[in-house]
């Protein structure tokens, strides 16, 4: 129960001779009663004067530093209490061992002031690793709950990758193409959207299910990218990136642009990034069996395809998360491993995974638990059941 744990909260002095617990409704007057000091010195309230710790307000002031500044965290907020952020905090790393880090990520930059530092590259899974993950699947499993594609255009290609999410970012990778095109002068970017119109995913259970959002990089082509989109503009939607770190996923224009009708959705490279690096590392549990029938939170599944080849694997796994420091800062940006190797399925999957979260924005979507989710489908079924009567009093 995270609500009756993180009512439990308190906070503990660190006085070798107190450690007495306080709650948050009396942090003011901690914080009046109480000093600011380092390791090293304190601050004399009354005289402002620094002293050593240790000694007392009548011994000989220390020298003054040269600078002195000082680490904040929400922690000392008198608005929110440390039940919530406590409750906050439980709830965010539940989330990120299902699979969906974003919430935990958006705690540490926020409340606790802190870069997060997600992933390091030698932890990351290698393409060999991902590769092994290959099986046969027949259809759509019927775990799917949602179908987005993730589209990247170049000078001489179309790459594609269809995926389908089920809950907690589950992934399964249902197909991936590479097209040799010219984009800006051939109308292939038009031409196979309207390919994707109206087109479904049989499931296992004999479901089809229909493509919900289509998001395609609008950087090369841009004027032939929108106007594509104008096919259907709640399907087909163009994207742009920013690099800000710790920003929300996605973020969706309120009007569609003048004269087109067609959305456009910037995309937090950064927190995508480093979200989609993280589910792919996800493995399965030491005893799952060695069949499609094999599952866990967060994990990526894909078939045993032609197109699932030795140089996609390569591709999804060819940048890496590079650190520098800036002012003393570390600034972390994702750059490719090999330059001669192409990073268009890393591209396409990073905006099939934005899709979701844009569908979550713009539809209210939600990614239910397999218990949910079944139980659900499972209600509508019955509803629509013309043989299945009821009192409608008693419903």
């Amino acid at each position: 129960d995270l609500q009756k744990t993180a009512k439990t909260a308190r906070y503990q002095c660190q006085n070798n001779n107190c450690h007495k617990c306080f709650n948050h409704s009396q942090l003011r007057e901690i914080d009046e009663l109480g000093r600011w000091q380092s390791t090293t010195l304190y601050v004399d309230n009354e005289t402002g004067n620094f002293h050593y710790i240790g000694d007392s307000p009548d011994d000989e002031p220390a020298p003054t530093p040269y600078k002195v500044a000082v680490r904040m965290c929400g922690t000392m907020s008198y608005q929110t209490s440390w039940s919530d952020a406590v409750y906050d905090f439980l709830e965010a790393t539940a989330m990120a061992r299902r699979g969906d880090p974003a919430n935990l990520i958006k705690f540490q930059n926020g409340y606790l002031g802190e870069v997060h530092l997600p992933l390091d590259t030698k932890n990351m899974a290698t393409w060999q690793q991902i590769q092994a993950r290959c099986r046969i699947y027949d259809d759509c499993p019927d775990w799917v709950q949602i179908i987005t594609i993730g589209t990247d255009i170049g000078q001489d290609h179309i790459a594609y990758e269809v995926v389908g999410w089920g809950a907690h970012y589950e992934s399964i990778s249902l197909e991936r193409r590479r097209i040799e095109c010219r984009p800006k002068v051939d109308g292939s970017i038009k031409k196979l959207f309207k390919s994707f119109v109206g087109r479904t995913f049989k499931k296992l259970n004999g479901e089809e299910m229909p493509l919900k959002i289509v998001m395609c990089d609008a950087r090369y082509a841009n004027a032939q990218v929108r106007e594509a989109c104008d096919v259907d503009p709640l399907v087909f939607v163009a994207l742009t990136g920013y690099g800000t770190l710790g920003a929300p996923p996605v973020k969706m224009s309120n009007k569609p642009e003048p004269g087109t009708g067609v959305f456009t959705c910037r995309v937090a490279t950064q927190t995508v990034a480093d979200t989609v690096a993280e589910l792919m590392n996800v493995e399965l549990p030491v005893n799952a069996p060695d069949d499609h029938t094999a599952r866990a939170p967060g994990f990526a599944h894909f078939p045993l395809t032609d197109w699932h080849d030795e140089y996609f694997f390569k591709e999804l796994t060819n940048e890496a998360k590079k650190t520098t420091y800036s002012n003393g800062r570390p600034e972390t940006r994702w750059q490719p491993r090999s330059k001669g190797l192409r990073v268009e399925s890393t591209d396409c999957r990073r905006y099939a995974y934005a899709g979701v979260k844009l569908a979550e924005l713009r539809y209210n979507f939600k990614l239910l638990s397999d218990e949910e989710y079944f139980s659900d489908k499972q209600s509508v079924e019955m509803f629509e059941d013309e043989s299945w009567e009821t009192n409608d009093s008693e419903w």
